[in-house]
């Protein structure tokens, strides 16, 4: 079937000097090729996700704190964090507050060697910090650490002010983040965004193609601002308190 629609589009082509193509000149994919291919493409996907989990400290992480059936307290899904050695894991993490201790767990799709595991409270530590104006908090598990996981304060404030009311004292404290400080970041995220976008698009057009039509200052300028300020009202509003 393949074959027959190739010459058929061949038949219909003329060469550049007007002769008509010889469909025998041209040939057609070697056999297996439509099976090589997707399975070729699952087995770097595979092997970039295995090299990640191994970046971020999961397997580690696995193997000393395994899962364990326990009630949820609080559970947070479509979560990001940071994970390791910068591993940056955007929106596929689920996040479970329990009454002994932390549930993590990733979509298996991004994590296919990754099962859920389980750190109990007294093997976490929460250090706050800073990265591009938002407040972050650091959580360390295991006494010496083995593995690292960086959320935004506000996701830790609900996970951990959650097991605090069930559990009390011994669960890691959570550095609450005022309002005001999360619409800050997020004006000044936008404003950084917005400039960059903007002075690509205006300069980059200029410098590429002098002579071309260009698209105006205005537009370089609102466009950016609209989607990224969309972006940072929609982040902020899922980590606010009424979010």
């Amino acid at each position: 079937m393949r074959r027959a629609i190739l010459v058929a589009v061949l038949i219909s082509a003329t060469a550049a000097d007007g002769a008509p193509i010889d469909p025998g000149r041209v040939n057609a994919p070697p056999p297996g090729f439509f099976l090589f291919l997707p399975l070729s493409l699952i087995a770097i996907w595979l092997f970039v996700v295995a090299i990640l989990s191994l970046m971020s400290g999961w397997l580690d992480l696995m193997s000393r704190f395994p899962d364990r059936p326990e009630a949820a307290l609080a559970r947070l899904d479509f979560q990001s964090g940071m994970m390791g050695a910068g591993v940056r894991m955007g929106g596929i993490l689920t996040l479970t507050a329990c009454p002994s201790g932390l549930r993590v767990a990733i979509w298996r799709l991004f994590g296919p060697f990754c099962r859920p595991f389980f750190v109990p409270w007294r093997e976490i530590t929460a250090e706050p910090f800073t990265l591009l104006l938002t407040p972050m908090i650091r959580l360390r598990f295991g006494n010496p650490p083995v593995g690292v996981l960086s959320l935004r304060a506000r996701i830790w404030e609900r996970l951990s002010e959650a097991a605090r009311r069930e559990v009390g004292a011994q669960v890691p404290p959570s550095y609450p983040v005022s309002e005001g400080r999360l619409v800050q970041a997020a004006v000044v995220q936008w404003g950084a965004l917005t400039a960059f976008a903007a002075a690509l698009f205006y300069f980059g057009p200029r410098l590429l193609a002098p002579g071309a039509a260009h698209p105006p200052l205005a537009m370089c300028i609102g466009f950016p601002a609209v989607v990224f300020g969309v972006g940072q009202l929609l982040q902020y509003l899922r980590h606010s308190r009424t979010g």
